[in-house]
């Protein structure tokens, strides 16, 4: 079963709206949201290392940003914080309806993974059941403009599938929330064990890349013209090698 393969299903519904030309609104929320941002890149970023990895970006298709990152952590400009925080609220939004149904949020957990000398972390977006008792999970994602949104987003598929891996379960569901429309569509994903045999191989690359100093190959990515490492990137300079 390959990326294109993994669609058992999907629904379209309306969803939680946000106003987007509210701009005092959203400035006040991104003020609030600020603190906590700040508290979620000390915890979650800035700790990786190179037996320590975070699961949320394991299907980023660049494997120097992951490496920089790691090396050299750097806080995104307040555009990026404002949009986080927008975005945020969104998905505290639907998490809470979730909640009201039984559900838990934001629950974290840990897996080690010995034969491959790391550790994986990860918070999930929200579960049915408890840890080794699943009925399933969910994932969030809030883009903007999904307009027209046939299949999941790759990287996604990759992030849920390391999920399922670590709760050793068959399925998950992704939701999509429109930021702009407030509609939103979700997608069944069933477990994949080539998708997560390359993902764990991708955190072995990082791993070792990180221990010998080696600067990985460029991925060229949509991500690219916003990264905060990209004149590094472009000079191909070794920021682990001093």
């Amino acid at each position: 079963m390959g990326d294109d393969d993994i669609i058992l299903g999907e629904k379209e519904s309306e969803g939680y709206m946000y106003d987007m030309r509210q701009s005092d609104e959203i400035d006040a929320m991104g003020k609030v949201f600020q603190e906590g941002f700040e508290i979620i890149s000390a915890e979650h970023i800035y700790k990786e290392s190179d037996s320590y990895f975070y699961a949320y970006d394991i299907g980023h298709k660049c494997f120097r940003l992951k490496y920089y990152n790691i090396l050299q952590p750097r806080k995104l400009a307040w555009s990026k914080k404002r949009k986080f925080a927008v975005n945020s609220g969104i998905h505290s939004a639907f998490q809470s309806s979730l909640v009201a149904k039984g559900w838990t949020v934001e629950q974290p957990m840990h897996k080690k993974y010995d034969k491959l000398g790391f550790e994986i972390s990860v918070k999930f977006d929200a579960i049915l059941g408890s840890i080794g008792n699943i009925e399933n999970l969910v994932e969030i994602k809030v883009p903007w403009f999904f307009t027209r949104l046939d299949k999941p987003y790759v990287p996604n598929v990759h992030q849920v599938q390391q999920y399922i891996e670590m709760l050793d379960i068959d399925e998950g569901t992704l939701v999509y929330i429109d930021a702009m429309t407030g509609k939103n569509k979700s997608f069944r994903i069933v477990r994949d064990d080539d998708i997560i045999r390359r993902n764990l191989e991708k955190l072995e690359d990082i791993r070792y890349a990180l221990l010998h100093g080696v600067l990985p190959e460029k991925t060229r990515s949509y991500t690219c013209s916003d990264c905060l490492y990209k004149l590094e990137c472009k000079g191909n300079i070794n920021i682990g090698v001093k």
